[in-house]
């Protein structure tokens, strides 16, 4: 689970928490308690997803996002690559 608003200053740890998840095929993130993410979080989501389309498989879905959060998937256009679930 991610946790925090996540930005520039989170990008090293961010990246290093998504890493083991390059390999995996099927990633589920909880983001219920990021109230918050700019640009370079949603690149650090991106990367992942890159990264399981050079493999040739897997997906990754977001779950319990928060509406901030929410919105700025749907006006970026990331809603399209991630699954997004309110479970």
């Amino acid at each position: 689970m991610l946790t925090g608003e996540l930005d520039l200053a989170d990008r090293e740890r961010l990246l290093e928490l998504l890493r083991p998840a390059e390999a995996a095929e099927d990633v589920v993130i909880d983001v219920r308690e990021v109230p918050y993410m700019d640009s370079t979080a949603l690149g650090c989501l991106v990367r992942l997803k890159r990264k399981q389309l050079e493999r040739g498989n897997g997906s990754v879905r977001l779950t319990n996002v928060e509406p901030t959060v929410e919105r700025l998937l749907r006006l970026t256009g990331l809603d399209q690559l991630f699954e997004i679930t309110n479970d």
